[in-house]
Formats: structure tokens, C-alpha cells, sequence
């Protein structure tokens, strides 16, 4: 009888498994902030699906700082490197240059960098990412100060003096 209820359990286990690897073969990609210097904002995406996963476009949002939305760009190297292809069952860091930072209408750098020290405010990093079972969005939000050199660095008066 025991031996008849152990196969019964096999057979249930293999099942199962099988039935999880089928459900379950698309892939599945989270992202997050991890750091950033004073060019680069440095990204982690684990893929826990079955299938690669493509990094498409990021965009940082500072606007709770009154910056701009800006358009970021992989590095030189994680480009050549193809970084942005998130293999199934892994994981990658990649590093986004920051090209150039604007204050919104009627704000100045020196009340940004202020509110910048402060800390009270976050940012959001907006990745499409193409997964296999069609593109995505994904956001994290962190905190801003974190990229406190970044904007220090990057950060210019508007140009149309408003």
C-alpha cells in the first residue's frame, strides 16, 4: 500500500513540475537602482523566467526635484557588451549615462540642489523592458539624494532663462 501511495506521490511531483515549467516559460524581469556616480546610474535586472529579456529604453524621472524627464543611455561599454539582454535565470548590472539634466519652468539650479540635500524627495527610474510575452514598463522609485553628485555634476540653468 505504502509503496503505491510513494508512486502515486512521484508521479504527482513530475506533474507538477512539468506542468510549472510549462506555465511558468516566459520571462519574468525586475529592475532597481542600485547606485550611481557622477555620470552613471548603475541598474540591476534579474530575469526569473525561462526566456532572455531585452532592456529597451530608461528614462529618469525627477519630478518631485522640478528637473525635466531625461532620456538615458547605456555605456560605451555595456552596449558593446550587449548588457541590456537579460538571459533566462540571470541577471545583469548596467550602467546608464546621464547626459545632461534641466530645471522645470520657473525653478533654479541653486533651489534644486537645495531641495536635493534635503532628502525628503524621491526619483523614478522608467525601464521598457521586452519580455517574451510582450514589452513592459517597470518603475522603481528610490531615493533622490542618492544621486546627489550625479545631479550636482549634471544639472544646468534652463536655457530660455525661465
Amino acid at each position: 500500500m505504502w509503496s503505491y501511495l510513494t508512486s502515486l506521490f512521484a508521479v504527482i511531483a513530475v506533474i507538477a513540475t512539468q506542468s510549472s515549467n510549462f506555465f511558468n516559460r516566459n520571462s519574468h524581469t525586475i529592475v532597481w537602482f542600485s547606485k550611481a556616480d557622477e555620470n552613471v546610474i548603475y541598474v540591476q535586472a534579474r530575469n526569473t523566467g525561462r526566456q532572455q529579456a531585452v532592456l529597451r529604453q530608461y528614462r529618469l524621472n525627477l519630478d518631485a526635484l522640478n528637473i525635466e524627464p531625461e532620456k538615458l543611455f547605456l555605456t560605451t561599454e555595456d552596449l558593446q557588451n550587449v548588457m541590456n539582454v537579460i538571459p533566462a535565470n540571470g541577471q545583469a548590472r548596467i550602467g546608464l549615462i546621464v547626459r545632461g539634466l534641466t530645471p522645470k519652468q520657473g525653478f533654479t539650479r541653486d533651489q534644486i540642489l537645495q531641495d536635493v540635500d534635503e532628502g525628503s524627495k524621491n526619483g523614478i527610474l522608467e525601464i521598457a523592458i521586452e519580455e517574451s510575452d510582450g514589452p513592459r514598463t517597470k518603475n522603481d522609485e528610490f531615493e533622490a539624494y542618492q544621486l546627489r553628485e550625479l545631479i550636482r555634476n549634471k544639472l544646468q540653468e534652463r536655457k530660455d532663462g525661465k
